[in-house]
């Protein structure tokens, strides 16, 4: 929020928020100012997944100093979240919905593990934390993610119970590996980014999160539950076939 290169990067994806950005964009604003002496200086990115409403204007005339990017057409969170990371530029990045589900002590918490910890990835887990949801998730869509977890704990990235959780924070080279291989537009983004770094060796940290509201998910399990299954499954073939490039062969001279 000043001219010093930011330290922090926050990155919101955001598909149809024209109805709660005027309330949640000044919120995070002001917390980042109450703790800037601990944040350091911030850069918040939102990036508008070609919504259909007025989610691009209503961030911007808030008049806070955020830089708002529109994808043309609605590609998925995963597509927005990796536009967002390429245009950051601060030492540590973070995503989380511009709709702001969780406590915001959690960003300070991951800076800790991300800088003096020297964590390569910290990813949020509701499994581990508190909920305190507004609104009563459908009985097919909680045994869906119930299911989606068991399997992706189990088989992709061993340990961790909360693949899908909306908040991750990446060191910069990290950050720019991984979403520079990352290739998966919708849901299926988050496995792929953990994938990415157990495949690499990335020293990982599960960091539990409180859960304080969340909205309707864009997700419908009749129509997304089998694509995201399919990409998931599409990972260790696409690794095993030369179709992701190693972190360490981007390390040396001109890395």
């Amino acid at each position: 929020m000043t001219d010093t290169p930011p330290r922090l990067s926050l990155v919101l994806p955001c598909y149809r928020g024209g109805g709660y950005l005027s309330e949640t964009l000044p919120a995070l604003f002001a917390w980042l100012r109450a703790h800037e002496s601990v944040t350091g200086p911030s850069q918040v990115v939102l990036v508008d997944d070609g919504s259909p409403d007025d989610t691009s204007e209503k961030a911007r005339a808030t008049g806070l100093p955020l830089l708002v990017e529109r994808l043309p057409v609605n590609r998925g969170k995963g597509a927005a979240v990796r536009r967002g990371m390429q245009l950051a530029t601060g030492r540590f990045r973070i995503f989380m919905d511009a709709d702001l589900p969780f406590e915001l002590g959690v960003i300070e918490r991951m800076l800790h593990y991300l800088d003096f910890k020297e964590f390569d990835v910290v990813a949020g887990s509701r499994a581990a934390g508190g909920r305190s949801y507004t609104l009563e998730r459908p009985t097919s869509r909680r045994w869906a993610s119930v299911l989606f977890a068991e399997f992706v704990g189990r088989m992709v990235v061993t340990g961790v119970r909360d693949t899908q959780c909306g908040i991750k924070g990446f060191r910069a080279d990290v950050a720019d590996y991984l979403f520079g291989q990352a290739r998966v537009d919708r849901f299926a983004f988050d496995v792929e980014l953990l994938y990415l770094a157990f495949k690499n060796n990335l020293d990982v940290k599960t960091l539990p999160v409180h859960v304080l509201e969340e909205r309707p998910s864009t997700m419908k399990v009749g129509r997304d539950g089998l694509p995201m299954l399919l990409e998931v499954l599409r990972l260790p073939v696409r690794w095993h076939r030369g179709g992701y490039t190693p972190f360490a062969a981007r390390e040396g001279p001109g890395a």
